[in-house]
């Protein structure tokens, strides 16, 4: 991912209080679960893992929080399967940075 970041959390040296961030690259998703389909041979539910990738963008907010240029971030994201049988990202995210 490589991102574009204005404003507050963009460097060390800005006294911003607000910032915001773009970007864009390719993302690698991969994911675990146990399937709701009981399998009365094996007497379990089947686990399955899937990986995924494909191309993928973030946006977010930065606000500045006390003297030191820490801040506080919300950020969304999303990765999309180049495969239509694969799974797609979707991310919402809120960080303290320090």
């Amino acid at each position: 991912m490589v991102n574009l970041n204005i404003g507050a959390g963009s460097s060390k040296q800005t006294e911003k209080r607000f910032g915001f961030f773009i970007g864009g690259g390719v993302a690698y998703q991969y994911g675990r679960y146990v399937l709701d389909e009981y399998n009365g041979v094996t007497n379990e539910y089947p686990k399955v893992k899937e990986t995924s990738v494909g191309p993928a963008g973030n946006i977010g907010v930065r606000f500045a929080v006390g003297k030191h240029q820490k801040n506080i971030e919300a950020k969304f994201s999303y990765m999309r399967s180049l495969k239509e049988d694969k799974i797609s990202a979707l991310g919402i995210v809120a960080l303290f940075n320090f």
